[in-house]
């Protein structure tokens, strides 16, 4: 291979197991790498890497087997993906792409970005792939070779259209999807397996079964032993807790079409669905952060009401429908087409092929969603809107009306609620951080006027639901809140 064809320059792979070694050797095939690295702690793996040829040369220090490399994939369980960051970042060359196979989640990456300073741009992949079989002895290119990888949208556009194009060279077909999904499908189609193997484990123990050489046995020979399977499992906890309870749904129907005494399992009856969370409370009281926090932490789906309104607002003012012209906003409403995506810390919301994240937040479209929202045949067009997202459960909603209102019976009700002057506060320092003009006591006065217009509307004023537990924000950090909050559904929904 001449050397003007080895154009994607040096590449370091952190961890030397079977997918370390099986991204090496389809890397090897395509002849475009000058140097392929391989780093691990544990010097066996080193050696049968480079003794198949997988790797040019192998070393045992993260912060040694980076330097210099173009391409930096992290081949190592999601629980280690930080620690070797923390490792490695200091060395890895500015202009580097790092990328993973571990489907690192939101969670970790927003560790990463807050703990590992001056570290180039990160985009998590996840391939679509599962092999029982461990270390670098079972590498093969066959593993990865035309197999899907997926690559989430919350990552840098840069760093993502980069992994794109290092995927593709190695012949993978690579899937773009948004944040959630990416997630989701990293909790289900890898974690989710390795979960029900070790339950299936327990359960065989438990029984004592003479298993033989039978299929099970088989099964559950695969190696699921790997120390830092648990934390795995808790970084996707609160989807994989969602996928259990699908399961038991499942197997207490099973076990009634077998004629079981029980009905349903004891945990499927006493976990039943999902709950519905409802944070209601007054601009500024932290709604939106807590929200997506305990959204995350939960791993439910996040809706965000008063976004809906803001984009409704601003779609109206884009085709010059009048605020006070009911019938055309609520036809509007009824056909609004709006999505909402993960990008790291961030959600981003689009409003049909518009990023407007940032144009809904203005003042002016504040103002115009709380005007509108009061207007009953537009409430109602968008009520049927929220409740369907939140039918199923596993869903945390936010809003002004959603536990009075949308959803009454909603499982989990939160009021947050601090003094005009703390929200009033939080607001000015997050509008001067975005570089808009404004002055505290105007921003005080918006907010107390705000709060006069919710609590006097006619349609859904904004008051707490009888059955909500209130709580004050003011004296407390965003993560003493999230964590509040947590306490709360965990109380109410068990």
């Amino acid at each position: 291979m001449a050397e003007r064809e080895k154009d994607l320059g040096r590449l370091c792979i952190l961890g030397t197991g079977q997918m370390g070694c099986s991204l090496a050797a389809l890397a090897r095939e395509t002849g475009r790498f000058s140097e392929i690295v391989g780093v691990d702690r544990n010097p066996a793996h080193l050696e049968v890497a480079h003794g198949l040829s997988l790797i040019d040369r192998g070393v045992a220090e993260p912060g040694r087997g980076v330097l210099g490399a173009n391409v930096v994939v992290l081949a190592v369980p999601l629980p280690e993906i930080f620690s070797v960051l923390q490792a490695a970042g200091p060395d890895i060359r500015p202009d580097a792409l790092i990328t993973d196979l571990a489907g690192t989640t939101a969670r970790v990456r927003a560790q990463v970005e807050r703990e590992v300073r001056s570290l180039p741009s990160f985009a998590p992949a996840f391939p679509l792939v599962y092999s029982p079989r461990n270390g670098p002895g079972g590498a093969s290119a066959e593993v990865l070779r035309g197999q899907q990888v997926l690559l989430s949208r919350a990552a840098d556009p840069a760093a993502l259209e980069r992994a794109g194009r290092f995927y593709g060279a190695l012949g993978l077909t690579v899937l773009t999807v948004d944040g959630d999904v990416f997630e989701w499908s990293a909790a289900g189609t890898y974690y989710f397996p390795q979960l029900l193997v070790a339950c299936l484990r327990q359960v065989v123990r438990r029984a004592q079964w003479p298993l033989g050489q039978s299929a099970l046995m088989r099964l559950l020979q695969a190696d699921d032993t790997a120390p830092d399977q648990e934390r795995a499992f808790q970084l996707h906890a609160g989807r994989l807790a969602g996928l259990l309870d699908e399961l038991m749904q499942v197997l207490g129907q099973r076990q009634r079409r077998l004629g079981s005494q029980a009905s349903v399992p004891p945990v499927a009856r006493s976990r039943r669905r999902r709950p519905v969370v409802a944070i209601d409370g007054p601009a500024g009281s932290g709604k939106s952060t807590v929200a997506r926090r305990v959204a995350r932490a939960l791993g439910y789906l996040l809706v965000d009401t008063g976004a809906i309104y803001r984009c409704l607002a601003l779609a109206a003012r884009w085709a010059g429908v009048d605020e006070s012209d009911e019938a055309a906003l609520s036809d509007m409403a009824a056909h609004l087409a709006f999505r909402f995506e993960e990008h790291g810390d961030e959600r981003r919301v689009w409003l049909g092929s518009q990023d407007v994240t940032h144009l809904i937040r203005e003042p002016a479209i504040s103002q115009s969603a709380s005007r509108i929202s009061a207007l009953p045949a537009v409430r109602k067009a968008l009520l049927e809107v929220q409740r369907d997202l939140g039918r199923e459960g596993g869903v945390v909603l936010e809003g002004r009306d959603i536990g009075t209102v949308v959803f009454p019976d909603a499982e989990v009700k939160v009021f947050l609620e601090a003094p005009p002057e703390v929200r009033a506060r939080r607001r000015f320092e997050e509008l001067r951080a975005a570089g808009k003009p404004c002055t505290l006591e105007e921003t005080e006065r918006e907010v107390r006027e705000r709060d006069s217009r919710d609590e006097k509307r006619a349609v859904a004023p904004l008051v707490p639901a009888a059955d909500a537990v209130r709580l004050d924000t003011g004296p407390l950090s965003i993560d003493e809140v999230v964590q509040a909050v947590l306490e709360i559904v965990n109380q109410k929904a068990t």
